[in-house]
């Protein structure tokens, strides 16, 4: 059951240290396990230091919280009563999510936001999956949103974290590096219950943290995003991967995979062996592991230098910008980001992310698919 009980917003007094605002799109086959997370929240709840907010969409009705620390956390319950509760959300309007953040930045200000997307996710092809409005936005679309937000708000956020599968893709953090600092998300599928977050923001992370506030030392956002991934290490069946992005460093790491697609289409004859190597990398669903397929380049005596030159290149770019990364044993091998590298067609809609408008490298895939 959900809590209706109406409550009145309160603007904190003065900006605390973070404002974590959670987007949870439960109006799918996911709803009760977004309702045990929002539940999970209410283990640690807001204080004077952290404003926990989230907007939920059950479907039938949507509402937003900011979250309390209740004394028996319920995982079938929100305790935690409303702030407010509209009728049915398309959360895949990213109007919708520019709603949100813009309310949520101007009602619960801080020093630091950080931003969760919870839903279903399929890395580049986009995220949040609305099933009353048969929705499901794009990556570009949810750049626009908060490219919206932050020009409502004069606010960029500091961290977008995906509690969502197969959102640590190269693609989404190009699409993504000018709206935030860090990205945070996992390359493989997540278990249903997403991210355990009583563990990521536990009471021990959590007291540690407001001791270093006590030293009137600020929390930086680059802590908090490689924290956020430590704290999810050891659950490898909810959690098979989980990576955080400097976003700062990725523009040097798409410029290293553009040199990489311009050296493939360079030397047409190498194709071949580039889409063996292709094949042979690590898969998660229909992407591969960038570092994983890219090493398998620079490795490759047979293949032309200025190709292995550039996959070289590119595993540096890659290192620097992977500034934190778990992985399960089953996915040894694992670097921290996906990379489209089909062999065997990709969809139309790939030319519509920056990535693909701003790189050789959907060419570089067409001459590996012609030559599959």
């Amino acid at each position: 059951m959900i809590a209706r009980t109406p409550a009145t917003t309160t603007t904190p007094a003065t900006p605390r240290k973070w404002t974590l605002l959670l987007y949870s799109a439960a109006d799918n086959d996911l709803k009760e396990y977004h309702l045990q997370n929002v539940a999970d929240l209410e283990r640690v709840g807001s204080d004077s230091h952290t404003s926990l907010v989230a907007q939920v969409d059950f479907g039938d009705r949507s509402s937003r919280y900011l979250i309390e620390k209740a004394a028996r956390p319920d995982p079938d319950n929100i305790q935690t009563p409303p702030l407010e509760t509209r009728g049915p959300l398309n959360m895949s309007d990213p109007k919708n999510l520019t709603d949100f953040l813009t309310w949520g930045i101007k009602n619960y200000p801080a020093e630091h936001y950080m931003v969760i997307i919870s839903d279903h996710g399929e890395g580049w092809r986009g995220a949040m999956q609305d099933d009353s409005h048969e929705g499901w936005m794009s990556i570009p679309d949810l750049r626009r949103a908060f490219e919206a937000a932050q020009e409502k708000t004069a606010t960029k956020i500091d961290i977008v974290g995906f509690d969502a599968c197969s959102m640590a893709s190269t693609e989404v953090a190009h699409e993504l590096k000018d709206v935030c600092d860090f990205v945070i998300g996992s390359e493989d599928y997540e278990g249903s219950s997403g991210w355990p977050y009583s563990r990521i923001f536990n009471p021990a992370m959590v007291g540690r943290l407001r001791k270093m506030h006590s030293w009137a030392v600020t929390v930086e956002p680059r802590t908090l995003a490689v924290e956020c991934v430590r704290h999810a290490a050891g659950n490898p069946e909810e959690l098979p991967t989980m990576s955080a992005i400097e976003t700062a460093k990725v523009p040097a790491l798409t410029a290293s995979l553009d040199a990489l697609g311009k050296a493939i289409l360079a030397d047409p004859s190498a194709a071949a062996a580039v889409g063996e190597h292709a094949d042979a990398s690590l898969p998660f669903d229909t992407f591969h592991d960038a570092g994983d397929f890219v090493g398998r380049l620079a490795e490759d005596e047979d293949l032309p230098e200025g190709i292995r030159g550039a996959a070289d290149e590119v595993l540096g770019a890659l290192d620097h910008a992977v500034i934190a990364q778990t992985h399960a044993p089953v996915n040894e091998g694992a670097t921290g980001l996906t990379l489209e590298a089909s062999t065997h067609g990709i969809p139309e809609r790939y030319a519509d992310t920056r990535f693909a408008r701003e790189t050789s490298w959907p060419e570089a895939l067409h001459v590996l698919q012609q030559d599959a």
